[in-house]
């Protein structure tokens, strides 16, 4: 089976945007920490660069949706956390 990938795909950063990083959302900001480490070791030259966007503020009743390997206090503006 061939797959075609386009040119601009192995050359060039690829820029991806993930919408509201709280329960799903941050675990797909993880998955795409593990792509951006496995894209660089196969010899991508630049990996995945990621913006991601939430207004959300963590608080008490919506901490439980984190990831539990991730460290949130409470009131930290979700996008900023992933700063981190």
């Amino acid at each position: 089976m061939k797959f075609l990938v386009p040119h601009s795909f192995i050359q060039n950063r690829l820029k991806i945007a993930v919408v509201g990083v709280g329960g799903t959302g941050g675990e797909v900001m993880d998955a795409l920490t593990r792509l951006d480490f496995g894209l660089k070791a196969l010899g991508h030259p630049k990996g995945i660069h990621v913006t991601a966007f939430d207004a959300d503020i963590v608080e008490p009743h919506n901490i439980g949706r984190h990831p539990e390997r991730l460290i949130v206090t409470v009131e930290d503006r979700q996008t900023e956390f992933f700063k981190q």
